[in-house]
């Protein structure tokens, strides 16, 4: 049993070990020794230590040193904490739009009905939802929809494609 009086609440204690390891498998991630990533963000080797063991509460100046150090949104350092998930739904012929509108995102759904033997495009943008909802359909309609918008964004200049590490569609 929690010693806490909520235990659906957070204490500080519990966000600072949670920061301080999500700073230090981010540290290990760039393959950066404490010194080069304390010295990166401007801070002392102890304050990054004393961040990352989850024994001090760091300021949000420190964090966003650390974040721009490691080149990643503040946000990085708090998922996980205390979120909330919310359901989506997404009517069919959402994102057909981005590929329509953008040569390598139509190349991704070219390249996907050549595999599949069928255009997505048209399962997607068309009038039965029904055909949407089954797995062989779905599952390959949201992964091409999501490497278009990957593709797209690219194109727009966006993203960093160097930079980015994954791409994920949930259904």
């Amino acid at each position: 049993m929690s010693d806490r009086a909520d235990p659906d609440k957070l204490t500080s204690e519990e966000v600072c070990r949670v920061v301080g390891e999500h700073v230090r498998e981010l540290r290990h991630g760039l393959g950066l020794t404490m010194e080069r990533f304390a010295s990166a963000a401007g801070l002392s080797i102890g304050m990054l230590s004393k961040i990352e063991h989850g024994q001090t509460s760091p300021s949000l100046s420190s964090l966003t040193a650390l974040a721009n150090a490691a080149e990643v949104p503040l946000t990085a350092f708090f998922r996980g904490l205390d979120e909330e998930h919310d359901a989506v739904i997404v009517p069919a012929g959402m994102g057909l739009d981005i590929a329509e509108g953008e040569a390598s995102a139509r190349a991704v759904f070219d390249v996907a009905a050549d595999v599949l033997g069928t255009d997505l495009r048209e399962v997607i943008g068309g009038d039965d939802q029904s055909a949407l909802d089954r797995t062989d359909v779905c599952q390959p309609a949201i992964l091409m929809t999501s490497l278009a918008t990957l593709a797209a964004a690219e194109v727009r200049g966006l993203i960093d494609p160097t930079r980015v590490r994954a791409c994920a569609g949930l259904s």
